[in-house]
């Protein structure tokens, strides 16, 4: 009984110490820009892909996420120079979207959430609702 105990104990103390090992490697292989890299392509090949179109900085990897917070911080301006170029009449988010060749839910983002203080909303018959830039004196 004693003699199996002990045979599973350094079974157990192999696994350990070859997950150890593994793990050293990885940490040795991650500490390298080039193989991050590389294992992006392996493990993620579209943001991989998506990076290696970027103007980025040497080594470093740039993800669709800071892509797109990158994008969002011109949306407000975006949007509102779109309705007021229209007379800033009422328009509703599928118009502006449309206008604005953005996704939907990118506009709702922005004229629901983010900058909902910046834009009037008018209901119409049934559930139609739309929107327009407040005045400067309102919004704020």
């Amino acid at each position: 009984m004693q003699f199996e105990a002990l045979e599973k104990l350094d079974a157990e103390i192999e696994k350990v110490a070859a997950r150890l090992e593994t793990l050293k490697q990885l940490r040795d292989t991650l500490r390298n820009p080039d193989a991050l890299e590389a294992l992006t392509w392996l493990f993620n090949p579209a943001e991989a892909a998506f990076a290696a179109d970027q103007d980025r900085i040497p080594g470093t990897i740039t993800t669709p996420q800071k892509q797109k917070r990158r994008r969002r911080s011109g949306l407000l301006e975006q949007i509102k120079a779109l309705i007021l170029d229209g007379g800033n009449e009422w328009a509703s988010v599928q118009e502006i979207a449309a206008k604005a060749d953005l996704p939907q839910i990118t506009v709702r983002d922005v004229i629901y959430k983010r900058a909902s203080d910046q834009f009037e909303k008018k209901t119409g018959p049934g559930r139609s609702v739309a929107f327009r830039v407040k005045p400067a004196e309102q919004s704020a």
